[in-house]
């Protein structure tokens, strides 16, 4: 008569089944997406309780989708000057008010604050008249001469558009610049700085 195994060895042969078991568990492999399940995997500010499983500092550009990073996810003053790319920030990205300043000298502009300015256009109809059209309605401004000798020259601006057209400014002229060597009151073309502020 065969003889039955003992409880001993019932629950010797139940521990390396599971011992085994165990082994083979361990040493399966993922290797895609579709073996994980949804809210397994975890970051380093994972909910409470949960294994953090993602490894600190393994998560870079490339597992990163377009657009993963919104301006919710960035920290208070987490971007600096050295992290904007040059050129990138626009007259649209500056704070109201900000006076837009540049030289006209030869006919050729200078804007040494193009960053306030955004896109300036300057055309002269006539010599000594400068008609500017700025992207935005200025509330004022002033001009100066190069260099004033004996009060000469002068150099006058006005933001009142009616202002700009009766020196054959075009329409889209929001400011007018005109400048005057001497007394007679005759136009001409001269150096001079200027400097605009938004209305507000």
């Amino acid at each position: 008569m065969r003889k039955r195994p003992s409880a001993a060895m019932v629950v010797a042969l139940v521990a390396l089944f599971v011992s085994l078991a165990g082994t083979a568990e361990a040493s399966f492999l993922i290797s895609k997406n579709s073996q994980v399940a949804p809210h397994v995997i975890s970051g380093a500010n994972g909910p409470a309780g949960d294994t953090h499983n993602v490894i600190a500092g393994s998560v870079g550009t490339d597992d990163m989708h377009a657009g993963a990073v919104t301006t919710g996810k960035l920290a208070n003053g987490s971007v600096t000057g050295a992290k904007v790319a040059d050129g990138t920030i626009g007259h649209a990205d500056l704070v109201q008010g900000l006076p837009c300043a540049f030289t006209m000298k030869g006919g050729d502009l200078d804007l040494f604050a193009n960053l306030a300015c955004g896109k300036v256009e300057v055309k002269q109809p006539d010599a000594g008249t400068y008609c500017i059209t700025l992207p935005y309605t200025p509330g004022g401004g002033a001009a100066t001469p190069d260099s004033s000798l004996a009060g000469f020259p002068v150099a006058f601006l006005s933001v009142d558009p009616s202002t700009a057209q009766g020196f054959h400014c075009s329409t889209t002229a929001n400011a007018v610049v005109t400048t005057y060597s001497g007394a007679g009151g005759d136009l001409t073309s001269e150096t001079f700085h200027a400097i605009f502020y938004q209305g507000i």
